[in-house]
């Protein structure tokens, strides 16, 4: 449904700006190109494109896709956006898997609802006044060994199954939030 995904687009924009405390400055653009005829499971590919006037980042989506992966994939185009802001070479910034991830999940479990709202009704459901965001990092977590800094820069996301790829998405989680509840880390993190 194009209005409800360009309502979740707004939201998720809005809650990750909030969350790295940025003015919304845009300078780049980002587009969507829903293909339903490709397969849920199928990959969202995200091209980026530089042109004298700016960066374009494209992304191409099947008609159908989960919540999780819907926030990863815009999560990413919005940093790609964020980081390449005044970037006047042809390679676009690269980000890094632990970040895109550790923050659309972070998001996610903070706002959940509110930002992906369900098809059906078209309206969000509001979650209690506060949430424990680390609710379902705790259970995935629980007795099993957290991935270490230097092994979450070195995964590749194909190189993940799935219980190894939700422990992966958790254990960014926990590390994005502590960056960002540092005196500083809101400014780091951006920087």
């Amino acid at each position: 449904d194009p209005t409800l995904l360009v309502l979740t687009c707004e939201r998720v924009k809005t809650e990750l700006l909030h969350e790295l405390g940025l003015p919304d400055a845009w300078t780049g653009r980002i587009q969507i190109h829903v293909r339903g005829e490709r397969r849920p499971t199928e990959p969202v590919l995200i091209e980026s494109q530089w042109n004298p006037s700016g960066w374009r980042f494209v992304l191409v989506v099947p008609g159908q896709l989960e919540r999780t992966r819907l926030m990863q994939a815009l999560t990413r185009a919005l940093l790609l956006e964020i980081a390449n802001r005044g970037n006047p070479t042809q390679r676009p910034a690269e980000i890094p898997l632990w970040l895109e991830e550790g923050l659309a999940t972070h998001l996610l479990a903070l706002h959940g609802d509110s930002l992906v709202p369900e098809i059906r009704t078209l309206t969000a459901i509001v979650q209690a006044a506060h949430p424990d965001a680390f609710t379902e990092a705790r259970r995935h977590l629980r007795g099993r060994e957290l991935i270490s800094l230097a092994d979450l820069c070195l995964i590749s996301s194909d190189k993940l199954g799935e219980p190894e790829r939700e422990v992966f998405r958790r254990t960014s989680q926990l590390l994005v939030a502590e960056l960002l509840y540092l005196p500083e880390g809101r400014a780091c993190l951006h920087e």
